[in-house]
Formats: C-alpha cells, structure tokens, sequence
C-alpha cells in the first residue's frame, strides 16, 4: 500500500519533472535521496499551488500574481542549479 507521503512526493516531483522532462534521470536520483532537493520541489509544488490559486481568484491583483512569477522563477533556478552541483559532485566521487 502507498502511504500519502509518498503520494505527495511524486506529485511535487511530478511538477518538476512537467517543466523540466530533460532532468528526469538526474532529478529522480535526487529526488530518491537528496532531502534538500525534495524541499526543493515541495517549495515549487506549494508555490505552483499558490499560483494558480492566485491567478484564478486574483486576477486583479497583478502584484501578487507577479510576486508569485518570480518566486516560481526563483526556485527554478535554484533547482536547475542543485541539480548541476549535485550532478558534478555525484560525478567526481563516483570515479
């Protein structure tokens, strides 16, 4: 039986790798051990959620919407980043 935490791990994961389907393969390493990195994609699960909440029901409210953009933005970065750092890492112990 699937418990729900691992149920809401591949739907955050999932919305990872739906933006990102190039990173499967390294983003699923992590995403089996790495605990930063399922942080990670929790914060961008939570802030999609968030967006979409916002941009349906505040559609007038431009600036939150906006402030969302940029954290969505934001954490894509950060996770493209950790998994290029990861990945290195993961390279040079591995030899």
């Amino acid at each position: 039986m699937v418990d729900v935490e691992t149920i809401n791990m591949r739907t955050e994961f999932f919305c990872l790798t739906n933006r990102f389907p190039y990173s499967d393969e390294k983003s699923a390493f992590l995403n089996r051990f790495d605990e930063r990195f399922q942080e990670l994609c929790l914060d961008y699960f939570l802030c999609l959620e968030s967006l979409s909440h916002w941009e349906a029901i505040l559609k007038k409210d431009k600036n939150c919407v906006q402030e969302y953009l940029e954290l969505r933005n934001a954490l894509e970065t950060e996770l493209m980043q950790y998994i290029k750092a990861t990945s290195t890492e993961t390279s040079h112990s591995s030899t």
